[in-house]
């Protein structure tokens, strides 16, 4: 299958109106995998979505946005978070799981951000998938975290110069 990757518009509100689109159902399934219903991308709205500052990037299949990744650049002014990117949200709609769209999308934001020194994302512990697509693109886990009772978060990071 040949996809396309490419930057989002997100502050217009067709756009986030198709982020919507794929991340609730998407959200929706993780919290039935992680036994967790409290993810915060579940409250987006189209507006929060528009009013967003991460980078948003879209997988396309014959013009239909089929998946979505965003990003944020650290603010920081320290040289070595300055160099620093966090994925915030890496999402395939549910018809569309199984077809290497999201190993597609990651290995493009891999890709575009190859400068980067580090890169670090997090998910639900219990998300097995999400952690081994991760750490097949050479991330490794870095630890986890209680943040409400009885559900654990996995961070995991990939330093830029490591080829994997």
């Amino acid at each position: 299958m040949s996809f396309l990757v490419k930057q989002l518009s997100h502050h217009k509100q067709e756009i986030a109106e198709q982020i919507l689109h794929i991340q609730l159902p998407a959200y929706q399934i993780e919290a039935s995998i992680i036994e967790f219903s409290g993810i915060p991308a579940l409250l987006d709205t189209a507006s929060s979505i528009q009013q967003s500052t991460e980078i948003f990037y879209g997988c396309y299949e014959e013009n239909e946005l089929i998946a979505v990744c965003s990003v944020e650049k650290s603010e920081s002014e320290s040289t070595a978070e300055k160099n620093m990117m966090t994925i915030c949200r890496m999402v395939v709609h549910p018809d569309h799981f199984r077809k290497g769209v999201a190993h597609t999308l990651l290995h493009y934001i891999l890709d575009h951000f190859s400068a980067y020194h580090e890169i670090k994302v997090h998910t639900g512990a219990k998300n097995i998938p999400a952690i081994r697509l991760y750490e097949k693109q050479g991330f490794i886990l870095s630890g986890t975290k209680e943040v409400a009772p009885n559900f654990h978060l996995a961070f995991l990071h990939r330093y830029m110069n490591d080829q994997h």
